[in-house]
């Protein structure tokens, strides 16, 4: 049995995978920091469509130059890509990046909170996964050590929140059936083509989304910092945890890849902590050893 085979019983985790992981949640609370910086400048659907943009070019070069552009397989696959652009670049950028700048980020937290939810929702109802009991306990607890972390008591059911609240939610729901649906279809691709593809596809819908906000933004007036957070917005909050994205989701269950996105807000702590000067609170600890616990538990699959 190879560390890809996947059975009723459900699959193995193997070091690569799980680093893979790691980096994706890393980097992703690293794009929080970008996007907020980014987006004082340049309005959201434009912000997820040039980066969007700019990641397409750089792939596409890249695989252009060895050789491996493919076109035709992309242009048979088209139904597949047009799918998984939609609910994994399109709908969850665009309704993310909206929810980022429309709500606080004590809702954008705990809402984010529900795409492990759904995801294990679907891969129960579709009965795709056996979770044993402790999978069980280790989902509850890393729920519950979220909960601890985001502090209900700021969440904020205002007026004024409620799009943004909206957004957030609508990118829970397109991103958890996004990990529900397309590991088979990844499993079967290279993590570099598919992602490049992925995101040729995206241009579109999110060229389309932010078609009124092209002339909200200019260029000359954009900061220095502005233009570094620009960049590795592109590279380190784009590129390179969805090209982590593509691999993992061949390899490992859709309900592990979704539970690791708990460890986002956790991360995203302790970046404050680093780089805005905030303190790392009992509260902070205290979840993030129920969190690991819980992942622990989850990750005792059967197999």
């Amino acid at each position: 049995m190879t560390p890809l085979h996947q059975s009723s019983t459900g699959q193995r985790l193997t070091p690569y995978p799980l680093a893979a992981l790691l980096g994706i949640q890393i980097t992703f609370a690293f794009n929080y920091l970008f996007s907020k910086v980014v987006m004082e400048s340049i309005p959201p659907l434009l912000w997820g469509f040039i980066r969007t943009l700019c990641t397409a070019v750089i792939l596409l070069s890249y695989l252009y130059f060895q050789g491996g552009l493919q076109a035709r397989k992309a242009w048979k696959l088209r139904k597949e890509l047009f799918i998984f652009s939609l609910l994994g670049v399109v709908l969850n950028q665009a309704s993310f990046l909206a929810g980022l700048r429309l709500t606080t980020t004590a809702n954008s937290g705990l809402i984010n909170a529900m795409i492990p939810v759904f995801t294990v929702l679907w891969v129960a109802l579709s009965k795709k996964e056996d979770f044993s009991l402790l999978n069980w306990i280790g989902f509850f607890l890393a729920f519950c050590g979220v909960l601890l972390l985001q502090d209900l008591s700021k969440f904020s059911l205002s007026v004024s929140n409620y799009q943004g609240d909206a957004f957030t939610l609508l990118n829970a729901f397109s991103y958890s059936l996004f990990l529900f649906l397309s590991p088979p279809f990844f499993k079967n691709e290279s993590p570099l083509w598919i992602t490049a593809w992925l995101f040729v596809f995206g241009c579109f819908g999110l060229g389309v989304l932010s078609i009124p906000q092209w002339g909200q933004i200019e260029i000359a007036a954009l900061s220095q910092k502005t233009l570094i957070f620009f960049l590795l917005g592109i590279f380190v909050g784009n590129l390179i945890p969805y090209l982590l994205i593509s691999y993992v989701l061949g390899r490992t269950p859709s309900s592990i890849v979704a539970q690791f996105v708990y460890l986002q807000a956790l991360i995203a702590g302790f970046l404050g902590c680093l780089f805005l000067g905030e303190t790392v609170s009992p509260r902070t600890l205290t979840s993030g050893a129920i969190i690991f616990l819980g992942l622990y538990f989850s990750l005792k699959r059967k197999g």
